[in-house]
């Protein structure tokens, strides 16, 4: 009799069980698209690009959309130059220099202004200096507990003695940028965290961190790989930016923070419009070193 009971139980409850796999449609409802500027820029006398896109659904799966059309200048605030970046009509706005030529020199100011459906983005950055990279190193390890096998380095360089720097350091592996969220690399002089009141980081060698971001445990570099580490100066503004971007790329888990809109220096010139803009515009000055992994 308990058997019977038991199955008849079991038999009433698969219909319910089967219920569970039906899929949920969520409907959305899409806010207004924003304006969204990749302005990162440098002194380097090669072609400058700013990109603009629109934000995009939640769910959409494909890539967010370029703007075009649009009316994008920087100019020099200090040397009275604009400089006009040409439409290429997939979102990305260039500047191509003559030989040799430059934005400008650490110090200058800088204003983007972009042109966009009769309204008016603006943003402002200075050029600060940067500092330059001592050495590159790496070495073989293997059989380590949560790192792949293969060659793990590191830069070595120091912060400018004399005033508060930040940096951003990229890393190029074979050419192609580390773009993964958990190794944006930033400093405030030698160190990950800006602290206003505090000296004794001015000056320093980057501590190890910051030295060791510029390899992905997940694929180290092999013989023959290539590195690149370049390190852009940038302000406190930007470094606010990367820091609280990187807090949203890599927010998860139990410990999740709520979500929250990433701060930016780009203002419409219009405080009253519904319509402002996303991203960040920076003007930097780049140095660079390259090592063959051999």
């Amino acid at each position: 009799m308990k058997n019977s009971t038991k199955l008849l139980l079991l038999l009433f409850s698969l219909p319910w069980l089967w219920a569970c796999e039906d899929v949920v449609q969520i409907d959305l409802q899409e806010g207004r698209a924003q304006l969204v500027v990749d302005g990162f820029v440098n002194n380097n006398p090669t072609p400058q690009t700013i990109r603009l896109t629109l934000t995009a659904p939640y769910f959409l799966n494909a890539p967010a959309p370029g703007v075009r059309g649009a009316e994008v200048r920087v100019t020099n605030q200090t040397t009275g130059r604009t400089y006009s970046f040409a439409d290429l009509n997939n979102g990305n706005y260039v500047w191509a220099p003559r030989t040799m030529e430059t934005m400008g020199v650490i110090g200058d100011r800088f204003m983007l202004s972009v042109r966009y459906q009769n309204e008016e983005f603006t943003a402002e950055s200075r050029l600060n200096r940067t500092t330059p990279i001592d050495s590159i190193t790496y070495k073989l390890e293997e059989n380590q507990v949560g790192q792949e096998d293969g060659y793990y380095a590191q830069f070595w360089g120091t912060d400018q003695l004399g005033a508060q720097d930040f940096y951003w350091i990229k890393a190029f592996k074979n050419n192609r940028f580390i773009d993964k969220p958990s190794l944006l690399n930033y400093a405030s002089n030698g160190t990950r965290n800006y602290n206003p009141t505090a000296q004794s980081t001015d000056g320093f060698p980057f501590i190890a961190p910051i030295r060791e971001d510029v390899t992905d445990s997940d694929t180290p570099y092999k013989l023959g790989d290539s590195l690149r580490v370049e390190i852009w100066s940038i302000g406190f503004d930007t470094y606010e930016f990367l820091q609280q971007a990187q807090n949203q790329m890599t927010n998860g888990g139990l410990f999740a923070r709520p979500p929250e809109n990433v701060r930016t220096n780009i203002r419409n010139r219009n405080p009253s419009s519904a319509n402002q803009a996303l991203g960040c515009f920076s003007v930097s000055m780049v140095s660079r070193m390259e090592k063959l992994i051999k």
